[in-house]
Order: C-alpha cells, then sequence, then structure tokens
C-alpha cells in the first residue's frame, strides 16, 4: 500500500471540510438549474 493511496483514504479534516462544501455547491447548484428549468 502506497502512501499516497493511505493519504488519499485517510483525509485531513480539511480536505474533508472543502470536499463537502463542493458537494453542497454542486447540489446547491443542481437544484437552481432544475428549478430554473
Amino acid at each position: 500500500m502506497s502512501s499516497s493511496l493511505r493519504q488519499g483514504i485517510i483525509l485531513p479534516w480539511r480536505s474533508q471540510l472543502y470536499f463537502s462544501a463542493v458537494i453542497t455547491k454542486h447540489l446547491l447548484t443542481t437544484d437552481e438549474i432544475r428549478y430554473l428549468q
């Protein structure tokens, strides 16, 4: 198991926070597009 793979599995909390923020923004944008259409 390479170190990069292990780092990818065990994400730092800052990366998880950024990842969840990106997903939330993506979901909100998808809802807005669906609402506008």
